[in-house]
């Protein structure tokens, strides 16, 4: 026969396991706030990095910004030159040499004739169809002046052909024409006579445009 005596009361025994549950709960309460904090530590730092990674960015666009500012500006007047280029090509292509066709018209003019008037302006009624992408100048020359005599008309029709058959003018004229011939109402001699006569180039060129 044996004897079992308990000396530790009921509440002070321990439990059989390693770790009972106010143990636990201690636990618990240490390691949770310092995992909070390791994670809010974490975040902390992952938010300064990418700050700082934002900053330096900021300072990077700040140093380029300039130069990209300055290079859209080069490349807008790069643009506005060429296009301007373009329009003088264009314009100097199409235009007449007026010192030589006046030099011409002047040794076309014979002694019983005196120029008033040389006026030159562009045709109203451009070539309808111009080939695409081409320029089209069509000039009229406009020569005004004064003769007298029985001849005058005979002196204004030999005007006529000197201009129509002089060497450089013949290659660019489309046509002569007598547009007016009249007494001279401004004049006390009965027999001046003004006249007025149309010269119609050809039109100056056909310049492509790129």
């Amino acid at each position: 026969m044996s004897l079992r005596v308990n000396l530790i009361k009921e509440g002070e025994q321990r439990s059989g396991s390693s770790l009972n549950v106010k143990s636990f709960a201690r636990i618990a309460s240490i390691v949770g706030p310092v995992s909070t904090a390791l994670l809010i530590a974490q975040q902390a730092l992952s938010s300064f990095m990418l700050s700082s990674q934002l900053s330096n960015l900021e300072l990077q666009w700040s140093a380029e910004e300039p130069r990209k500012k300055l290079a859209i500006k080069q490349a807008e007047r790069l643009n506005f030159n060429r296009a301007t280029r373009k329009e003088l090509d264009t314009w100097g292509a199409a235009r007449a040499d007026w010192n030589q066709i006046l030099a011409a018209v002047m040794q076309a003019v014979p002694g019983t004739i005196q120029l008033t008037t040389f006026r030159a302006v562009l045709s109203d009624n451009p070539p309808a169809s111009p080939p695409v992408g081409t320029v089209v100048r069509d000039y009229l020359l406009t020569l005004e002046g004064t003769t007298r005599g029985p001849q005058s008309m005979q002196n204004v029709e030999t005007l006529q052909a000197h201009i129509r058959n002089h060497p450089f003018l013949a290659l660019m004229l489309e046509s002569v024409t007598v547009a007016n011939f009249a007494a001279d109402a401004t004049s006390d001699d009965t027999a001046s006579r003004i006249f007025t006569l149309t010269c119609k180039f050809k039109p100056l060129p056909h310049k492509e445009m790129h």
